[in-house]
């Protein structure tokens, strides 16, 4: 990167890759494909993986740049992009691991029905993803880190009553997605 596209800020550059100037994009990139790489590595522990997921994240950020408000900082969208990638993609590899670890370990009899919980683990797990933030934080913690009621409302900072409600709301929420 020469001097003269360091000194360009992103903001601008936003702006002319909205216009459809390629160049500028690639700029972005090479600004922030180093960074991006070593925030996801640290998510994931796999460079191979990490690069796919960085193409990924720069693909996402190119189809939703008109989206971009170039107002707020820039670099934050990026990494929140690549952040949600990489916990996608840790989730997609943590899900295949666990139904391949199943299947090799069962034996005939038990392989469908382990095939079949582990596609409705993912389901489940598809759909409380898809809740509303202040549902989904609640949900997780109750259903797949086992915290009671006290424990959720100390780790979120939300009272005990709160999160009874939004438990409950929660659970119809999931109930509807899963219908």
């Amino acid at each position: 990167m020469d001097i003269i596209s360091r000194n360009i800020p992103d903001e601008i550059l936003i702006d002319k890759v909205k216009d459809g100037d390629v160049e500028a994009f690639e700029m972005l990139v090479k600004r922030y494909s180093g960074k991006i790489l070593s925030f996801v590595f640290k998510i994931l522990h796999d460079r191979y993986i990490s690069e796919e997921v960085v193409q990924d994240s720069f693909f996402s950020l190119y189809k939703s740049i008109n989206r971009v408000d170039t107002k707020r900082k820039f670099s934050s969208y990026l990494y929140k992009i690549a952040k949600n990638k990489a916990i996608e993609k840790f989730r997609t590899r943590k899900n295949q691991l666990a139904l391949n670890e199943e299947i090799v370990s069962g034996n005939d009899d038990n392989i469908y029905e382990k095939i079949i919980k582990s596609e409705n683990k993912i389901r489940i797990r598809k759909a409380v993803d898809e809740l509303e933030k202040k549902y989904r934080d609640p949900i997780s913690l109750y259903f797949f880190e086992n915290l009671s009621y006290d424990q959720i409302a100390e780790k979120l900072s939300i009272p005990v009553n709160t999160i009874r409600t939004r438990l409950k709301r929660g659970k119809t929420a999931l109930r509807k997605k899963l219908i």
